[in-house]
């Protein structure tokens, strides 16, 4: 039997297509997190949100590449990288968030591809091409077209450094997942990756009361923050 590819045209416009879509789900995460910041501390809100995509990607991954990935997986470095990068950058992001609003987070969150592209140059030798510096300025100019709707009154402080800090964490992690992981998939990736990151979480959450911290406040959970949670963690992760 023979396998016909795509072309590369339609390849490429279905990633970026791909790409465009999963923007407008993680841009829903956003305006939840406020929701769920109401009323929870943000380790909590980052655990649900941790939890919840593990818990889907989980079975995801067996779905499409079965026992193979997980035996051959190198969970040693996968958890590392998932705890260092996605963890911490996760804590990051909803910790500013809390001490910010959801549009200064989501317009500093829009600073990621230089983000991205500084680390490949400085450590990949990636040269810049005319259409990498239009992408980047066009993703600038949308952050910057939210914040001329805010009128300048973005929260720009304590929180806002550390959604900064956040998306040079995911930059590295994105990258680091990839030299650490070669041989799995992109699913892989990302599964043996949020594992480590949702270890490490629960983990945090599990020490703060022994250091006088809160509790998880299961409590305050109702339906409606259950599926805020749900939606946050499966869908915008």
């Amino acid at each position: 039997s023979t396998t016909t590819l795509p072309a590369p045209e339609r390849s490429t416009l279905m990633a970026n297509l791909a790409c465009m879509g999963s923007m407008l789900v993680w841009a829903l995460g956003f305006p939840l997190a406020d929701q769920l910041l109401a009323i929870l501390p943000a380790l909590a809100v980052t655990v649900l949100r941790l939890v919840f995509a593990t818990a889907f990607l989980l079975p995801a991954w067996f779905l499409v590449d079965g026992w193979g990935g997980f035996r051959t997986a190198n969970w040693g470095r996968g958890l590392l990288v998932g705890a260092l990068g996605i963890g911490l950058g996760a804590l990051l992001l909803v910790w500013g968030q809390s001490r910010t609003d959801a549009i200064t987070t989501a317009v500093i969150a829009a600073t990621m591809p230089i983000a991205g592209i500084a680390l490949e140059i400085a450590l990949d030798g990636r040269r810049l091409t005319g259409r990498t510096v239009l992408g980047i300025l066009l993703s600038v100019a949308g952050g910057g077209a939210v914040y001329g709707a805010r009128m300048g009154s973005l929260d720009i402080g304590l929180g806002a450094i550390a959604v900064f800090a956040s998306v040079a964490t995911f930059a590295w992690a994105s990258r680091a997942s990839v030299t650490a992981l070669p041989g799995l998939s992109a699913i892989g990736r990302t599964t043996v990756t949020f594992t480590g990151a949702t270890l490490l979480i629960l983990a945090l959450q599990a020490l703060l009361p022994l250091v006088g911290g809160e509790a998880m406040p299961w409590d305050r959970l109702g339906p409606k923050e259950w599926g805020y949670a749900a939606i946050y963690g499966m869908g915008s992760m």
